[in-house]
């Protein structure tokens, strides 16, 4: 996706990509049976999925391999599982919509730092992609 777009982009895409593999899961399995509705908790994973590709982008961007995505990955899903076996919910869908992968919560955090990451990394400062932060303002004569 790197070589039709700008790399930011491209990691919004392929998070979001990612997201919508989880969709299935999400709304037909049972692996995603968190208590709360799967009209709720589809869209905030997907969100949480994407945003959270973001991160994985920049890791892949900034290490040139896989294998770091590959290990953050899996802290994430383990980080997921025991943070929701160590809370103590009255119901379900309380942790649900708070925590884990279908959480409010974890939206929030996943997205300010997938912005922060798409804002401010160095990693996608290069020559051979504008930075529309940064970008010199053109007076439009050529």
């Amino acid at each position: 996706v790197q070589q039709l777009t700008t790399r930011r982009r491209a990691a919004v895409i392929t998070g979001f990509a990612h997201g919508c593999f989880h969709l299935p899961l999400i709304l037909f399995a049972t692996t995603y049976d968190t208590g709360g509705s799967r009209w709720i908790a589809a869209p905030v994973a997907v969100g949480v999925i994407t945003a959270g590709g973001v991160f994985y982008a920049w890791l892949r961007d900034r290490a040139h391999t896989v294998w770091p995505v590959a290990i953050a990955h899996n802290v994430v899903n383990t980080v997921f599982d025991l943070g929701a076996a160590s809370v103590v919910a009255t119901s379900g869908w309380n942790l649900s919509y708070v925590a884990g992968e279908t959480g409010f919560a974890t939206l929030g955090a996943c997205t300010a730092l997938a912005v922060l990451l798409l804002w401010r990394a160095q990693t996608w400062r290069s020559t051979d992609e504008p930075d529309p932060v940064n970008a010199p303002v053109h007076s439009g004569a050529l």
